[in-house]
């Protein structure tokens, strides 16, 4: 597994003894794991014999959406991991966090409340809520402005809930990306790129350079949306997405379409003109 920088320590102060988007290291003992998305740099040592040895012999679990844990039992078959992934749906749900004698940390009750990050497939915010303090840990997301009102977790009576303490993701905490186009418009971009490409020339293609497994599910139901036209995507990726029937409408795994994951297409008799597209 790639290594990948993390933004911070990924301990929640007000919740001693658990690990947020982390799993090496000092987060090694914890006495429960969260998991706000399936990316590189927030999945650091999921994998590890270490972690999972941890798992099983203190029963600790990993918590994220049910998205993201069958992305998990996905990418990672036959994991030793795989049975202490708990997915958590859309109510509050009541976990109950062990002591830990070496830590002086006694048993501890923690409402657990998922709210849609809209950063990519599966991601997720986590309001904690214990008897003293609310936590809210954003991880990665991507919300306009105007649409904060319509958290309705987030409000109580119409107005904002009190907040003790918030854990943000700073990746792109810098003044370069002070700016981001709304997800529309980028994706509406993107689409009438590949629109005038495949006009100019029937023999045309488009290879869409998909950095990051789940991620790019929207533009692919845009793309169909607006064009009809369904793009190729690899043999692993269309089982996920056929088992879990996500974007089984918009991806096709044959070499005959002419939008597709460049390294990934399947060899064909046809030979295109491809143009790559960035996104």
């Amino acid at each position: 597994m790639k290594k990948c920088p993390s933004s911070f320590d990924k301990t929640i102060e007000e919740i001693p003894g658990i690990a947020v988007d982390n799993f090496e290291g000092q987060h090694l003992n914890s006495r429960a794991f969260f998991l706000s998305h399936y990316h590189m740099d927030h999945i650091q040592g999921l994998d590890s014999p270490q972690l999972a040895n941890h798992l099983r012999e203190t029963n600790t679990f990993i918590y994220t959406s049910e998205i993201t844990a069958s992305i998990i039992n996905h990418e990672m078959k036959c994991s030793d991991i795989l049975k202490y992934v708990k997915p958590l749906g859309r109510e509050t749900t009541l976990i109950t966090l062990p002591s830990m004698p070496e830590k002086d940390l006694e048993e501890l009750y923690v409402e657990v409340t998922l709210i849609a990050a809209g950063h990519s497939f599966g991601s997720t915010m986590f309001l904690f809520k214990t008897t003293e303090k609310v936590v809210l840990y954003t991880g990665d997301f991507r919300i306009r402005i105007n649409d904060i009102s319509k958290y309705g977790k987030l409000h109580k009576n119409n107005d904002p809930i009190n907040i003790d303490a918030m854990y943000i993701d700073t990746t792109f905490f810098d003044e370069r990306h002070k700016d981001f186009s709304k997800r529309t418009d980028t994706a509406d971009a993107v689409i009438d790129e590949i629109d005038k490409w495949l006009k100019i020339d029937k023999r045309n293609a488009i290879s869409i350079f998909m950095y990051a497994n789940y991620t790019f599910e929207f533009l692919l139901n845009k793309i169909y949306e607006r064009l009809k036209m369904k793009v190729y995507v690899n043999e692993f990726k269309w089982d996920f997405y056929r088992l879990s029937s996500t974007n089984k409408e918009v991806c096709r795994k044959s070499a005959t379409i002419k939008i597709f994951e460049p390294k990934f297409r399947q060899r064909s008799t046809e030979k295109y003109n491809s143009k790559a597209v960035y996104k």
